[in-house]
């Protein structure tokens, strides 16, 4: 996966110091950043004077290039590389954007990793087996009860951060075989998609 030619010819114009001046472009790297993180409107406006349309551009091809880094997990060396090599922009501007990509790269991940819902990911996984002794209630005893914990990662939209929480729940040997089952099942489906694509 590689930028587009478009984006490549949109950040190329970041070389014309007559069109984007070096205060101008360090101004809209720190809008783009604000409008990627900070979920704040941005004056972006503010920087248009007579160019307009080739501030717009630009700012849309920063916002894409930082996406795909973020993305594609790159380090600051190859940022920077694919910058001067494939993008071919100046050295001087090319270190600004890749050292300010590098500098909020986690943040950046963060936010793409949850994009859309903000549904738990499921981390890690415990489970101990406890045995039921006796009763007053029961006359049989049931076999042995699994006791199975889930720890999920949710992001916190307040305070930015993901944060971890504990999903709890017991079951019979026979729960967990039909849980056991259906993972395995979900599994075989997964590898299934996979191997057709």
């Amino acid at each position: 996966m590689a930028l587009s030619d478009d984006i490549k010819s949109s950040l190329q114009i970041l070389n014309n110091s007559n069109l984007i001046s070096d205060q101008t472009y360090k101004k809209l790297l720190e809008i783009t950043f604000l409008d990627l993180l900070y979920t704040k409107t941005s004056d972006v406006k503010s920087l248009y004077g007579a160019k307009a349309d080739v501030i717009k551009e630009v700012h849309a091809a920063i916002l894409k290039t930082l996406l795909f880094l973020a993305q594609t997990d790159t380090t600051k060396e190859k940022a920077y590389l694919l910058l001067t090599k494939d993008c071919k922009i100046g050295t001087n501007r090319s270190k600004l954007l890749a050292e300010a990509y590098d500098t909020h790269k986690l943040h950046l991940s963060l936010k793409l990793g949850n994009i859309g819902s903000h549904l738990p990911h499921i981390v890690d996984v415990d489970w101990e087996i406890d045995c039921l002794i006796k009763s007053s209630a029961l006359d049989l005893s049931q076999g042995p009860l699994f006791k199975v914990k889930f720890i999920t990662e949710t992001f916190d939209a307040e305070s930015q951060i993901n944060k971890l929480e504990d999903f709890v729940f017991w079951c019979t040997t026979l729960e967990m075989q039909d849980l056991v089952y259906k993972l395995e099942d979900a599994l075989r489906h997964c590898q299934k998609i996979g191997t057709n694509h």
